[in-house]
Formats: structure tokens, C-alpha cells, sequence
């Protein structure tokens, strides 16, 4: 079968080359009756040239007026320029790219903006930390703590801020953190 199919292919391409062929000089010398010139004239809703009527050149510019100037042909008219907007009303009313094809909700941008809660003070979580130990030369100081919650380990130092605490004071056994509202906790060693 594979020895067939070139052969079989190459008589086909003929065959259907014979039918075009035939088709195309078949109907005569003129364009009209050809399948492409009746397409033409469809789709510009042009009738197509008759064999009676001679074929006129389509004039790309007119004759010259009485100035001397060339005009141009006229423009086709576009369908859309007699519309009015309100024509668009239906289109407007119901948006494509809303899901529900109904407009959006008005937004009212008059209404009043309440005021927002006062503040709430927040009241100090005690200190989940224990302090592991500390580090410190003649310059500086770092503490080493550990959170009781999930054994996580924080290096510090002094100003330091931890879960809302601020770290004052990195002494050699004991570090001193105080909350917002300034209460103040030392952590010391075990």
C-alpha cells in the first residue's frame, strides 16, 4: 500500500488541476461568470459585470471641477455615524463583562465615614521568654532568649523590640523589658 499512495496522490493533484482548468476556460474570455468574480460581486453587493455592459474602469480620482482641483471619490458611509447614543442604550444597560449582565450598584459617595473605634490599649502578653544567657565585652551586650511557644531563639540587645516588648537593659544574668503602657518584667537566668 505505501508504494501506492505517490502515485495515487500525484493523480489526484492532476485530476483536480484538470478541473480548475476546465472550470476556468469553460465560461468564456470574460471575468464575470468565473467563481472568484462572482464572489467579488457578493460581498461589495456589487451586481457583476454583464456581457452587454461594457466594463468601466473604476476612476480612483474624478475629473477636475472647476477650480482645477481633482477630487476624490466619495467615502463609503459608515453604518454607525447616523446612530445616535441613545441607539447605545442597550448596550450600556446590560455590560459584557459582568458576570450577572446587570450594571454595578451605585456607589454613594455622599454617605458619612464613621469615625473609627478608639484605639483598644493592648494589655501585655507576659513574657513567654526564657533567657538562655548573655553575651558581653567592654562595648556591648546580647542576650539570648528562647520563646516558650515554639523554641524559637532570638539573639537581642539593647532597644531591641520582641512580640511588643522592648528590650532596656542587657545586665550579665538578667535582661529587663518593658511593654508600651511601661510596665516593666527582668528575665533572669534558669
Amino acid at each position: 500500500m505505501p508504494s501506492l499512495r505517490l502515485p495515487l496522490l500525484l493523480f489526484l493533484c492532476l485530476f483536480l488541476g484538470w478541473l480548475v482548468w476546465l472550470d476556468w476556460t469553460s465560461e468564456g474570455d470574460d471575468d464575470t461568470n468565473r467563481p472568484a468574480a462572482k464572489l467579488m460581486a457578493h460581498v461589495t453587493d456589487q451586481p457583476a459585470a454583464d456581457e452587454s455592459a461594457p466594463a468601466k474602469p473604476a476612476a480612483i480620482i474624478s475629473a477636475p471641477d472647476d477650480a482645477g482641483e481633482a477630487q476624490l471619490p466619495p467615502e463609503p458611509a459608515n453604518p454607525l455615524a447616523a446612530m445616535t447614543p441613545a441607539d447605545f442604550d442597550a448596550i450600556t444597560s446590560r455590560p459584557l463583562f459582568s458576570p450577572t449582565r446587570r450594571p454595578p450598584r451605585p456607589v454613594n459617595l455622599t454617605a458619612e465615614r464613621q469615625a473609627p473605634p478608639p484605639p483598644r490599649e493592648q494589655k501585655p502578653n507576659p513574657p513567654r521568654f526564657d533567657l538562655l544567657g548573655v553575651v558581653s565585652d567592654s562595648q556591648r551586650a546580647i542576650a539570648v532568649l528562647r520563646r516558650k511557644e515554639d523554641g524559637l531563639h532570638f539573639r537581642v540587645e539593647a532597644g531591641d523590640r520582641i512580640d511588643g516588648w522592648q528590650v532596656r537593659q542587657v545586665e550579665k544574668q538578667a535582661v529587663r523589658i518593658r511593654w508600651e503602657n511601661g510596665e516593666e518584667i527582668t528575665l533572669k537566668v534558669f
